[in-house]
């Protein structure tokens, strides 16, 4: 009997555990993985397409999904992988801005619900990983 309810402890408490902290990385580490490599491989993306011929996707949307997964990262790491949801709803009002912004052609570019897409699903994405990389 007493060995059954250690496994069963033993079991709830891995159960409890399970998706927290799984990736234990300095902030360095965090940092490295979470907002210089998406904005260095977005760039990379970006700039060789002048060289090489990429479809839109490639181009233009996975640079702008890399660089909005490093912004919400970045606030993440700021708040020690705190969710704020005040500077969180600060930067998806940006998103929604800046594509206004292009669509009324008051800044270059242009005004595209795919790039808001994109935007939302990558820093979405970045929120749901939140907890593997809390410190």
């Amino acid at each position: 009997m007493i060995d059954n309810q250690h496994r069963a402890a033993t079991c709830n408490n891995i159960n409890r555990n399970v998706g927290r902290n799984i990736m234990r990385l300095s902030l360095k580490q965090d940092s490295f993985l979470n907002i210089i490599l998406p904005v260095l491989v977005g760039n990379y993306l970006y700039f060789m397409s002048f060289n090489v011929s990429l479809t839109g996707f490639w181009r233009n949307q996975l640079p702008d999904g890399l660089w909005a997964y490093a912004l919400i990262s970045s606030v993440l790491i700021i708040w020690n992988r705190q969710i704020n949801i005040f500077w969180i709803s600060i930067i998806y009002i940006i998103f929604i801005s800046f594509e206004a912004l292009q669509h009324f052609h008051l800044i270059s570019g242009t005004g595209d619900w795919l790039d808001i897409i994109i935007y939302f699903s990558f820093s979405t994405s970045s929120l749901l990983t939140n907890k593997f990389f809390i410190h």
